[in-house]
């Protein structure tokens, strides 16, 4: 990965075996990310129609306690989905892999990054390796760029490391919209 010496920790959201969660799921899973002490988390989940207070709220919680949390922007092709969108998230868009450009597909409008999102390679669910797309795998790339950068400033916040991170990255325009 980007930050060999980071340590990588797994957390289900909700109860079932379905991709399917609550609002308040999410919210409470990052709660407990905050009480474990962990400074970066990473959502690649997200709506382009609903919204939810009480997980604005937790946002707000954790980049107050220095957490970064990565939120996927979208595969819509439109404006970023929630909770990319809110203020306390650092939105990811995802780049035509090799390319400086962002992928049709990616969501736009409040985005703090893009990074690689076109046929990353990825484990699958049969033991092998798969070509896979979407904001979902460029949100670990820039979360792994921020733990590259929590390593080599270890006073840093989360917080501190993702501001660090996107204001070291050139900005480009893409169809009206800024990316870094």
């Amino acid at each position: 990965g980007c930050a060999p010496d980071a340590v990588c920790t797994n957390y289900k959201v909700g109860t079932s075996d379905t991709v399917q969660c609550s609002w308040n799921d999410v919210s409470n899973t990052l709660l407990y990310v905050k009480s474990k002490g962990l400074k970066i988390a990473i959502l690649s989940y997200g709506s382009d129609t609903s919204t939810s207070s009480l997980l604005s709220s937790t946002l707000a919680t954790l980049r107050n306690a220095g957490i970064a949390v990565w939120v996927a922007a979208g595969n819509s092709g439109g404006p970023t989905a929630f909770p990319a969108r809110d203020p306390n998230a650092y939105s990811v868009a995802a780049l035509n892999t090799g390319q400086d450009s962002l992928t049709g597909w990616s969501s736009r409008g409040k985005v703090e990054i893009a990074t690689p999102g076109s046929s990353i390679l990825s484990c699958n669910n049969s033991g092998g390796w798969s070509s896979v797309s979407g904001t979902s795998f460029a949100c670990p790339i820039a979360a792994g760029l921020c733990a590259l950068v929590l390593a080599n400033n270890k006073k840093f916040s989360g917080v501190q490391a993702a501001d660090w991170l996107i204001a070291s990255c050139t900005r480009k325009t893409a169809e009206g919209y800024p990316i870094p």
